[in-house]
């Protein structure tokens, strides 16, 4: 019995360090790919001297 656990116990790790792993390269990858910060948002960043994000009034 006490092999059977040690066995679930790594096989868990590994699947938990593989999800963990595979979480931090597509978030690395989507964050390498964004091209514009507010693609798919209503702000814009407005080009004054303050560089405030405004709202973009529809």
């Amino acid at each position: 019995m006490d092999q059977a656990r040690k066995k679930i116990r790594a096989c868990l790790l590994a699947v938990t360090a593989l999800a963990v792993l595979l979480g931090a390269v597509w978030y690395v990858q989507d964050t390498l790919d964004s091209v514009d910060v507010t693609e798919g948002t209503l702000v814009y960043l407005d080009g004054g001297a303050s560089d405030l994000w405004t709202a973009q009034s529809i």
